[in-house]
């Protein structure tokens, strides 16, 4: 049976691997594990005739990128992975990258350099939502698929855990050894609803963060993704993230000896310094305004003091505001100048 949005699926599964802790004991930590991860750690699958490459950009105390790009079976002619993208990719037909809080464990930001615009996030933190709650449970091996001929009675047991092929940098690795979980996908109405997923982990690398394989299969939906090849020191030609530039909404209101601005900023936009151009001199002046942020959601509020005003800006001049993000370099800046007046 072929299920529909299976792409998507591995993608969602790539996310629990990303935001959960795991351990050998049942306190997961899986987040700590990607912190942990090395940057250029990468890992390759196959679906539906897909090839799709996940590769940890970068990391932060505050963040974590990862790319992935995909490309058609048919359409790939070399299988040195790390070549292949830091050549450019040839013949991909998705390359994305995705911005994860690590504080706030949610999407924050992804952008299809493919189709050079950003993608919506709403559909994932809905989906992190759930994730949030869901716990990663190690599978023993006398619990797990076996290989090998049943023992008999009274015979020494012959049958070993079952582990998927395990690929390194275009060779198999022999004798490879997995770690395996297990989590029962709440009931959320979504394609995974109420299933079992099993992954497998590399058991003598713990630091690798990807699972080579990944599986549900319980009701009508049966499906598996499994790793065609891994590796580490992968080198993007994408540098860097492209970030949506925040906007003021609005202009100042007052309230209660207090002026505020409203900026329209993503949450990975996490300080702002405020400033006043004086546009009635010449040359312009440039000046620093003091102020408290305030958050909601994707909405950030900057309070100034109204004193701080009075004795910082002359009564009849106007002023462009802006404000400026010194961490990702950027800046948001007032459509129209106000005119400053004394109350």
């Amino acid at each position: 049976m072929k299920v529909p949005g299976t792409i998507s699926l591995m993608k969602k599964l790539l996310f629990l691997v990303l935001l959960f802790p795991f351990s050998m004991c049942f306190c997961l930590s899986l987040k700590e594990k990607f912190i942990q991860a090395e940057v250029g750690t990468f890992i390759v699958t196959e679906q539906n005739k897909t090839y799709t490459l996940l590769h940890v950009h970068s990391i932060s105390p505050e963040e974590l990128l990862l790319e992935e790009i995909s490309i058609p079976s048919h359409l790939i002619t070399s299988k040195d992975w790390k070549k292949w993208v830091e050549t450019g990719a040839e013949g991909h037909t998705s390359w994305i990258l995705y911005a994860i809080d690590l504080a706030e464990n949610q999407v924050t930001e992804c952008y299809s350099f493919t189709r050079q615009a950003h993608l919506p996030t709403d559909s994932m933190d809905a989906f992190l939502t759930t994730l949030l709650d869901l716990d990663l449970t190690f599978l023993p091996e006398n619990e797990r698929l076996q290989t090998g001929p049943t023992s008999r009675p009274g015979e020494v047991e012959s049958s070993k855990p079952w582990g998927p092929p395990m690929m390194r940098d275009g060779k198999k690795i022999k004798e490879a050894a997995y770690n395996v979980y297990t989590s029962n996908w709440p009931q959320d109405k979504s394609e995974l609803a109420g299933k079992k997923i099993v992954l497998y982990f590399d058991k003598d690398h713990k630091e690798f963060p990807f699972p080579y394989w990944m599986q549900a299969r319980e009701g009508g939906l049966k499906f598996k993704i499994r790793a065609t090849d891994s590796g580490k020191k992968l080198q993007s030609p994408k540098k860097s993230l492209p970030r949506r530039c925040p906007s003021f909404i609005g202009g100042m209101t007052k309230e209660k000896g207090s002026a505020f601005f409203t900026l329209s900023a993503p949450i990975y936009y996490h300080s702002f310094k405020l400033y006043a151009i004086d546009v009635s001199t010449n040359p312009r002046l440039t000046l620093s305004v003091t102020s408290i942020m305030k958050r909601d959601q994707d909405q950030v509020t900057l309070e100034v003091d109204e004193s701080e005003l009075l004795e910082t800006l002359i009564h009849g001049h106007q002023y462009v505001w802006i404000a400026v993000s010194e961490e990702h370099d950027v800046y948001a800046e007032m459509p129209h100048p106000i005119t400053f007046k004394m109350p």
